[in-house]
C-alpha cells in the first residue's frame, strides 16, 4: 500500500523481496530472461496459459468455490472448441485431488469411462 500512496521508487532487488518481480538478471541480459521464460510458457498449451491468467487475475476479487466454477466451465467450454480432448480432462480428472469439483459435463464422461474416478469425484448429496 505504501508504494501505490507515496509513489516512491524502490531498488530491483526490493520489488524482488516483495514478489513484485519473478527474476532478477544482470544488467542487459533482461531480454534473454524474457525470451528464455516465454519459451518456457510457450511449451504449455495455450488454453492452458490463458485460462490459468484468467483464474489468477480472477482470484484477487472472487471466492474460491467461484473460481473452480470458472475453471471448470473452461475446461468444459475448451473441449467444445477442440483446445481440450476428452483424453486431457481424463487425465486431469485422474490426478486432480479429490476436492477439485467436477461439473456435470465432465462428471459424466468421466463415470461412464472410468468409474473408479468418478466415484472417488462422485457429487456429495
Amino acid at each position: 500500500m505504501e508504494l501505490l500512496l507515496t509513489g516512491d521508487p524502490i531498488s530491483a532487488e526490493r520489488a524482488y523481496q516483495l514478489g513484485m518481480v519473478n527474476q532478477l538478471v544482470e544488467g542487459g541480459e533482461a531480454m534473454a530472461a524474457a525470451q528464455t521464460m516465454a519459451a518456457r510458457i510457450t511449451v504449455n498449451a495455450p488454453v492452458a496459459v490463458r485460462e490459468s491468467r484468467q483464474v489468477a487475475l480472477a482470484a484477487l476479487n472472487r471466492a474460491d468455490d467461484e473460481l473452480w466454477k470458472m475453471s471448470a466451465e473452461e475446461r468444459v467450454a475448451a473441449m467444445w472448441r477442440g483446445e481440450l480432448t476428452w483424453g486431457q480432462l481424463f487425465e486431469w480428472a485422474r490426478v486432480a485431488k479429490h476436492e477439485v469439483p467436477l461439473i456435470d459435463g465432465e462428471f459424466a464422461f468421466i463415470a461412464a469411462y472410468t468409474p473408479e474416478v468418478a466415484e472417488a469425484k462422485k457429487p456429495k448429496q
